[in-house]
């Protein structure tokens, strides 16, 4: 192996050029805490605003009145029900038909979200009032209507087991 040491004394004022580096080099992360700092609070202001202006522009029919808000309970619970008990009716051969009619349901749900929207601008206008009891009311049918097509099906299907 060469021995190669460094055996001579560094320059002159290389001490000095060298803590110079090292203060300045401390001051640099220093200024990057404070910039990291800055943005965390310019982040917390700015999510702070953003709750501030965001509002619930929608009312439900409980928001009208108190005979309003008797009667969407009543049809959320009849809604509720029918879907249940749709869902105890459900077998193999039925099961895409309720995932249809479940869908369906989901469409005249985003359409009630509409109504809700609308009748927040426009809170006594009963055109808005009835289309989202009307809203309520095709739920109903369309849930009924297939509570009974399933038991339909099923009565037909039983009789022609027998039959064989």
């Amino acid at each position: 192996m060469d021995n190669k040491y460094d055996i001579y004394e560094p320059s002159e004022g290389h001490l000095e050029r060298f803590e110079q580096k090292l203060v300045w080099h401390n001051k640099k992360k220093t200024n990057y805490k404070w910039m990291a700092i800055a943005a965390c609070v310019v982040l917390f202001i700015g999510f702070g605003m953003g709750s501030l202006y965001q509002r619930n522009e929608s009312m439900d029919l409980s928001d009208v009145s108190k005979k309003m808000e008797t009667t969407e309970g009543y049809f959320v619970n009849i809604v509720n029900y029918n879907i249940l008990e749709m869902d105890k009716l459900k077998t193999k051969d039925s099961k895409r038909f309720i995932k249809s009619v479940l869908e369906k349901i989901k469409l005249l749900e985003l359409e009630f979200v509409g109504h809700k929207k609308a009748l927040y601008f426009n809170p006594q206008n009963e055109r808005i009032i009835i289309a989202m009891i009307d809203n309520y009311q095709k739920r109903i049918d369309l849930l009924k209507m297939s509570i009974s097509k399933i038991k339909e099906i099923k009565e037909i299907k039983q009789v022609y087991e027998a039959s064989i």
